[in-house]
């Protein structure tokens, strides 16, 4: 009965380490897994958004809208996560060779009273200079930087630029993406704590199981 005991309470414990584990670590699809041709659903909504953004007209620097692809909107999901921003509503880039200057867009979808950034790309392009051509090993996911917006009564968005590439706009506020997330391995390391609990506490049931025998 005793061995039987502890056999279930090393099991239960395993599961929970595996479990937290994968559920610290956000699964991640492949972004170059969507159809070279960018047929994907996704890819063809960000497409219809970059040639609304367009028609909606922007305003500041002097340049074009162009639409990115699938890959690019996990990625900027992915740096929103990390820095506690939500939704990433949209991506695309723009084409201008101007420095340092306010940049105006209005995208459709945004709503009252809620908090929007800029997340923009400052890595190198493929040297293709497509962007779309970034590949996983090209792509840094450390050369986002978060770009506070101001949201116009129109409902557009402005925000101060250095320089232009890939831009998304998500959900949040610069304020509130200072606040560094607990790393992976903190989380994991907490479910290891609870497990060996577990152990412990289930060997002492066992002890006071026999005990009462």
């Amino acid at each position: 009965m005793k061995k039987f005991i502890k056999t279930i309470a090393v099991a239960l414990a395993t599961v929970l380490v595996f479990g937290m584990t994968v559920s610290a670590t956000p699964s991640r699809q492949n972004p170059d897994t969507p159809n070279p041709k960018y047929n994907d659903p996704v890819s063809q909504q960000l497409g219809k958004d970059a040639n609304n953004i367009s028609k909606n007209g922007i305003s500041g620097p002097s340049g074009k809208i162009g639409n990115l692809h699938a890959k690019w909107l996990i990625w900027a999901q992915e740096f929103a996560n990390k820095n506690k921003l939500g939704v990433v509503k949209t991506v695309f880039f723009f084409d201008s060779n101007d420095k340092n200057c306010n940049f105006t867009c209005r995208y459709d979808g945004l709503k009252e009273n809620q908090e929007y950034v800029f997340l923009h790309y400052t890595g190198s392009n493929a040297p293709s200079g497509n962007w779309d051509d970034v590949t996983e090993e090209l792509y840094d996911p450390d050369k986002w930087e978060i770009i506070t917006a101001t949201v116009n009564s129109d409902l557009s968005l402005t925000g101060f630029f250095a320089s232009f590439s890939p831009i998304a706009i998500a959900e949040g506020s610069a304020s509130a993406a200072s606040v560094v997330s607990p790393k992976t391995g903190e989380v994991v390391a907490i479910a290891a704590i609870m497990a060996l609990i577990m152990i412990a506490g289930a060997v002492f049931c066992a002890k006071k199981v026999r005990l009462q025998k």
